[in-house]
């Protein structure tokens, strides 16, 4: 009896030592494949961004030349003959797209050595890295001997981590964008005062106030009414294209600061997957608005 009990004895701890075994083999293939998903979503949400990140830069140039044209009109019916000019229109924001572009190379490159597992070629995803560099050294923007140095310390190695290098090409991307953004900005805001300046000293004479009566929907009357309210719907409208696009600045900005965390949080030696996935849902909220409304137009 005793030889039976334990016979039944060592067959349940074997069997119990191998259950535990095949789980321990489930959970770390259940964790590889949750990181891939991970670094695929850090893909996914960055390829987003950068998408938004040309749709402002494409603004960006074409606001430019809208401001220019709207300053220059005003400039005519106010008899005065300044002549404007935007900083805006030259090649710095198309250099600014094709950086974009390689971002983008790069960001699919990465996506591609996630779903390898480092078993692929990673010439594709350094070629990449090293055209971003040569593009920001064209722009001769100051950060790229910083970024550069660093970058190139991990292609020269033959296995070097892909997310390493993703959050230094990250931040240079971000450093970029943030001063961008304040250039504009700030050229936004001379060119705005401008044109109110130019709209204030236009006279009566310039408007039609037969026309004017199918612009304004105010019940107002007499032409200097309806003059001053055309005015300000003027300044009304430009003053909320250019809220919608600050506004779409500031939630691209929260965007890359999101994946930034997110990617810091997941080059940790014992990342928590659940906080890398929490910044990733985040963009999506920052971003939901700007791409319902990109639909609509």
């Amino acid at each position: 009896m005793k030889r039976i009990n334990l016979l039944i004895y060592v067959l349940v701890a074997f069997t119990a030592a191998f259950t535990v075994q095949g789980c321990g083999s489930n959970i770390t293939e259940t964790i590889t494949v949750t990181k891939t998903k991970l670094e695929n979503s850090l893909a996914l949400k960055t390829e987003v961004v950068i998408d938004e990140m040309v749709s402002v830069y494409t603004q960006m140039d074409e606001l430019s030349f809208q401001n220019e044209y709207d300053n220059a009109l005003a400039g005519v019916l106010a008899n005065t003959e300044s002549e404007f000019q935007s900083n805006l229109t030259d090649t710095s924001v198309r250099k600014k797209l094709y950086l974009l572009t390689l971002y983008k190379q790069a960001v699919q490159e990465y996506a591609l050595l996630a779903d390898d597992g480092f078993t692929g070629k990673q010439s594709a995803f350094s070629k990449c890295c090293t055209m971003i560099q040569k593009e920001f050294s064209s722009l001769g923007d100051s950060l790229v001997s910083v970024y550069a140095k660093s970058i190139n310390s991990y292609l020269k190695t033959p296995r070097y981590d892909q997310n390493e290098v993703a959050k230094i090409l990250l931040k240079a991307l971000q450093s970029v964008w943030e001063k961008d953004v304040k250039t504009f900005n700030e050229k936004l805001n001379d060119d705005f005062a401008a044109f109110q300046s130019l709209l204030a000293q236009m006279p009566g004479e310039a408007f039609s106030e037969e026309k004017l009566l199918k612009y304004v929907y105010q019940p107002y009357a007499g032409k200097k009414n309806l003059v001053e309210t055309y005015k300000l719907n003027l300044v009304k409208e430009k003053r909320q294209e250019l809220r919608k696009l600050v506004q779409q600045q500031d939630d691209i900005s929260a965007a890359v600061y999101c994946i930034n965390c997110a990617l810091t949080e997941f080059l940790k030696k014992d990342c928590d997957k659940t906080t890398v996935q929490n910044y990733l849902n985040r963009i999506d909220i920052l971003l939901k608005g700007n791409q319902v409304n990109e639909n609509e137009n």
